[in-house]
This record gives C-alpha cells, sequence and structure tokens, in this order.
C-alpha cells in the first residue's frame, strides 16, 4: 500500500508499517537522516523537512502515518504544549488536508490526553481533521501487549472515513494484542542470576533532556524497577563487549546495557542501522514508536480499510 510517512525518526513505524508490496514510501523525519536502513524502505522517496514547507505529491497515498513531536505533550519535555516550538500537529493536519488520504495515523504520549491539553487538542487537533470528512478517534496500546518486554503506554489518533471502519479496526486491533511472551531479561539472552523477569520500565528519550546523554533512566522509580531487573539503564555503550569491560560500580552483578540492547527492548531488529554518535542513537530509540506496536496498528488499519 502507498503510505506517506511522517517525523519518521528512527523508523520504528515505518518498519512496523511496512509490506513486500508496498509501493511509495515517502519517509519525513526531524532529525535528518535518522536511519540508513529507511532508504531500504523507499528506495525512491522523497524526504520532506521538519517544517513540511514542500508539498507532497498529488498521487494521494493510502495512509499518512507520523508521530508529530511528543516534547510538547510529556512530562519529560516539560509540556509547554501549543506553545512550545516542536508542536508540529499543525503541520501533520496541513499535509492530511494536501494529500487526503484513505486513512492516517497520528502517535504521541499518553501526556497529550491530559486535561490541561483537551482543549487545544479537540479545537485545533481533532476538530480539522474532521472537518475533512475523516471520523477520528483515539486509541491507547501498551507495548508490552504486543511482546515488546517494555511498559511503553503510547496514543494513536486514527482518521478514518466512516464510524464502521473504527468498529472493524477496533477489533482487529484487539485481535492483534497477543501479549508478552517474554520479559527483558529473556529478551536481552540473560539468565535469571536470582532476578525476576519482566518488562522494564520506559525507554527514555534524551531527546527531551537538556543535554544528549548515554542514560535510558527516567528517575527514582524507573530506576528501582530497573535493578529488580538486574538492569542498569546509565551509561549505556556501543557494544556488548564495552559494556562488559565496564562493571557497575553500585553492584556488579547487574547488567550494563549497549546500544544493541536498546534495540531489543524496543522491539528494533538489531541489524537495524541508526546514524550519529551513541547518545543519538539511544535518543531516537527512546524517541520511537516499537515496530511490533506500529505493526498492530497497521495492519488493523489494512483491514479496516479492506472491508469497508
Amino acid at each position: 500500500m502507498r503510505a506517506l510517512s511522517l517525523f519518521s525518526g528512527a523508523g520504528g513505524l515505518d518498519l512496523g508499517s511496512r509490506e513486500p508490496d508496498s509501493s511509495t514510501w515517502l519517509p519525513s523525519t526531524a532529525i535528518p537522516r535518522a536511519s540508513r536502513r529507511c532508504a531500504g524502505i523507499a528506495p525512491t522517496g522523497a524526504c520532506y523537512t521538519r517544517t513540511c514547507e514542500r508539498r507532497p505529491s498529488r498521487r494521494a497515498p493510502l495512509i499518512v502515518h507520523g508521530g508529530p513531536p511528543c516534547q510538547p505533550f510529556s512530562m519529560g519535555g516539560r509540556g509547554a504544549g501549543e506553545m512550545d516550538d516542536r508542536n508540529m500537529w499543525p503541520a501533520f493536519s496541513q499535509v492530511i488536508s494536501d494529500v487526503r488520504p484513505s486513512a492516517f495515523v497520528g502517535e504521541n504520549v499518553r501526556g497529550m490526553l491530559r486535561r490541561r491539553f483537551r482543549p487545544y487538542v479537540e479545537a485545533q487537533v481533532v476538530a480539522p481533521l474532521e472537518a475533512m470528512g475523516y471520523v477520528c478517534r483515539w486509541y491507547g496500546v501498551n507495548a508490552i501487549i504486543v511482546d515488546v518486554p517494555q511498559t511503553r503506554c503510547r496514543v494513536f489518533l486514527v482518521g478514518l472515513r466512516s464510524d464502521a471502519a473504527h468498529v472493524t479496526f477496533a477489533d482487529a486491533l484487539e485481535k492483534g494484542k497477543c501479549g508478552l511472551r517474554a520479559g527483558a531479561r529473556a529478551a536481552l539472552g540473560l539468565s535469571e542470576d536470582g532476578y525476576a523477569d519482566g518488562p522494564c520500565p520506559t525507554v527514555k528519550c534524551s531527546f527531551s533532556s537538556p543535554r544528549l546523554t548515554t542514560s535510558i533512566d527516567s528517575g527514582p522509580g524507573s530506576m528501582r524497577k530497573w535493578r529488580t531487573l538486574g538492569i542498569w539503564p546509565c551509561g549505556v555503550q556501543d557494544t556488548r563487549a564495552a559494556a562488559s569491560a565496564m562493571p557497575v560500580t553500585a553492584d556488579a552483578s547487574l547488567h550494563r546495557l549497549c546500544v544493541d540492547d536498546v534495540r531489543r527492548l524496543q522491539g528494533f531488529p538489531v541489524d537495524w542501522e541508526l546514524l550519529g554518535c551513541r547518545s543519538k542513537q539511544l535518543g531516537l530509540l527512546g524517541n520511537s514508536v516499537p515496530p511490533p506496536m506500529a505493526e498492530c496498528v497497521a495492519r488493523a488499519i489494512r483491514i479496516a480499510l479492506q472491508t469497508s
């Protein structure tokens, strides 16, 4: 299916949504050249810049998907909402208006639906899209229900052409939830070693921090959970060998993470190549949609379009 990808970042939505017979992918990103592997998805696609000032082709895609920057609505990003310069929902709506796809998916943090943002979201995000003839609904998905070993709650604004299509979508989305088959330690190939396995806390995006870091921990509560898993989320290293050569001072039995470990915790294949230094790669991963989550949503969209 033809698709237009916006704010692609590490390519999680693209990787989870691609099909063998997809004809055109047009990746766009707020971080230029985030992933070499996006070229494998869109070998002939054009790239659009952060401000979306260039108009896409009038050959309308079947689906537009993207995750406008979440920092305006996240706790880590200071939650300035519409006053934040990083708020790109108006640009997302403009692209929908330009190309009028059969369906669209906009992803963001759960905090976007907080009461303080409700007037803006309803009047400036949802209402303009509904005025274009779309029926819009919000859907919440936790990564652990699609077998990603991480507690990561995200919301998706889905636009379809009818209420009936949403009924089909919701049913397909529910059927696509497979549950969590393995915890974080198992996903990383670690033995139990006396630690109880389970999902890890949300992998933090360092782009929300004042400076780039090599930590994916989001606070004291999160750190306690990491430690119960026997995993150390600070000072993430480039490789497993480098991580092993740097024992955790506080407790040498803790497993120090490497970038490939974070890929696994986010549901990315380890050969999904990202560009940039270690802190930038970690920021891209922490800012991304886990591919299995994207796949679950994309499959439900396809079923809704095929049956509506």
